[in-house]
């Protein structure tokens, strides 16, 4: 317990660490609070169970609010208090991830109580009850996206590592109790429903790109790319310069900085200092050296509070720039950010090495609509800008949501079968009594599911790279990349976390034994 306990907790204040500014807290005090969360858990559990009885009634949903106070109170004590007192953008952060980690607490509570429930129904019992599956994911869903809109693009990140991880694990696991096909059925049948529905959401934000794009096409006789990234940037210059001209407040929809650091090109830092002058945002200064090499990435200026000069690395070799945005990691709303557009359009770019002049030559290459053409409608660009951005996202979230879903079945697979070897499968109803022919079936189960799964990803993979011209792994790799400390904390405590719960020493059964025959006639009558 007490080494689970401590992996959970780093992984929880590592996630915390990523959330607030940098050197708040050192990887040192970090690890330390992570120590002294996990020994008061301990404790606390061993002195609940000494006091009341053993094994504790559903143990880790009992004891998840108070070890959240520990790791919320070890994090605290290794920022130190007069720190957050001094700092009220640090504290404002903090108090901020606190409630996103409170969100998260609910999905302790909810999936291990369905599962409860769930193993102890019939066949046609289960059948029904899995319907419930759906509307409580969408629910949670929702939930955590309310919480922790000051995130911006990395709420969808943060949904699927929280929410998707844990629903892909319990689906797992219902699939391995399931009584009949028609319940394994209805599981499946779930998840390709609500990607039909993620499908029609991008198909729908990408109508008005497309539209803009034929227009382009027809007014300047021009053939607009079919890589859905090239038409972006004339897009987005022409919507900030149709906005400055009718004096409409595009910065309202359309951010130009993402709140986070991120690695560009020199023709992305060109080009991101040019709408951030055009929207009226604080850029970068104007008079950036570019070395003689390649297309190197720059690490665009963090969003600070004030307007200090920052070091920005540019081709291995420092330069000063001026921050962007005073409000810091609070910028003004927006359903998008431009800078992630941009840097994916980069991808490919050669590495050939290209001078100051030659990027702003390739700059203006790339536009679809040459500076300073009339535009069809301003408010249309703007719109299709907004739209075109928003399918991105979209099409990033999908994305990474199969990803998790391809991925979490196999990995499950490959941890039942390591688990049925060992003598602590004994205290797992799942590997209890459990006969080699029985495991084998169940190991075949989820092998099918997860096979439906990676060809539903490479369906969706297909399906996006036809829509968008280019390929979504790009999106894929960007967000695991660029977000690895929040996401990979997020899943070792996510399944640390769950993939105990039905440990004997929790004691879950007595818990399904009084609520499934209650639950069961609320749903009757």
């Amino acid at each position: 317990m007490l080494v689970s306990s401590f992996v959970v907790s780093a992984g929880a204040l590592f996630q915390f660490n990523a959330a607030i500014e940098v050197g708040a807290i050192s990887n040192a005090r970090t690890i330390g609070a992570a120590i002294a969360a996990a020994f008061c858990y301990t404790g606390a559990s061993i002195a609940l169970a000494a006091t009341w009885k053993f094994p504790i009634p559903f143990g880790l949903v009992v004891m998840a609010a108070p070890y959240q106070l520990f790791i919320n109170g070890a994090f605290v004590v290794g920022i130190e208090l007069y720190t957050l007192r001094e700092n009220a953008k640090l504290r404002g952060q903090v108090l901020a991830h606190f409630s996103v980690a409170s969100a998260q607490l609910s999905l302790v509570a909810v999936y291990p109580l369905f599962s409860a429930i769930f193993v102890h129904l019939s066949a046609s019992q289960q059948a029904l009850f899995v319907l419930v599956l759906p509307t409580l994911k969408f629910v949670l869903k929702q939930m955590i996206a309310r919480v922790s809109t000051h995130l911006h693009e990395r709420v969808g990140s943060l949904i699927v590592f929280t929410v998707d991880i844990f629903n892909v694990i319990y689906v797992s696991m219902c699939m391995q109790t399931a009584q009949s096909a028609l319940t394994t059925f209805l599981l499946m049948a779930s998840d390709v429903f609500h990607l039909l529905l993620a499908l029609r959401t991008i198909y729908f934000h990408t109508n008005a790109i497309q539209e803009y794009r034929e227009h382009a096409s027809t007014m300047w006789k021009l053939r607009y790319p079919i890589n859905y990234l090239e038409g972006m940037p004339a897009m987005l210059r022409s919507a900030f310069d149709e906005a400055r001209t009718s004096q409409t407040l595009l910065s309202k929809t359309i951010r130009v900085f993402a709140p986070f650091k991120l690695s560009v090109s020199p023709e992305s830092t060109i080009f991101l200092a040019e709408l951030a002058a055009k929207s009226g945002e604080k850029s970068i200064s104007a008079h950036v050296k570019y070395p003689k090499c390649g297309p190197a990435l720059a690490m665009i200026p963090a969003l600070v509070h004030d307007h200090h000069i920052v070091n920005t690395l540019v081709g291995g070799k420092t330069v000063s720039q001026a921050a962007v945005n005073p409000e810091g990691f609070q910028p003004l709303n927006s359903r998008a950010a431009v800078t992630r557009a941009h840097l994916l359009r980069k991808k490919s770019m050669s590495s050939k090495s290209i001078s100051h002049a030659s990027l702003l030559a390739n700059l203006r290459r790339s536009s679809l609509v040459p500076l300073g053409a009339p535009s069809w409608d301003s408010k249309s660009t703007g719109e299709a800008a907004t739209e075109g951005l928003q399918a991105l996202f979209h099409c990033e979230y999908v994305i990474l949501t199969e990803y998790i879903e391809c991925t979490l079945p196999l990995l499950y697979a490959i941890y039942l079968a390591g688990l049925f070897h060992l003598p602590a499968a004994a205290y797992y109803p799942h590997t209890h009594d459990v006969s080699p022919e029985k495991m084998k079936s169940t190991l075949i189960q989820l092998a099918a599911y997860g096979s439906l799964e990676f060809g539903s990803f490479i369906g969706i993979y297909l399906v996006l790279k036809r829509r968008f011209g280019y390929s979504p792994i790009y999106q894929l790799a960007f967000v695991l990349e660029t977000g690895a400390m929040t996401l990979q904390s997020l899943l070792v405590v996510w399944v640390v976390f769950a993939l105990p719960l039905t440990l004997a020493h929790y004691d879950k059964k007595c818990i399904g034994d009084c609520l499934h025959v209650s639950v069961w006639k609320l749903m009757l009558y």
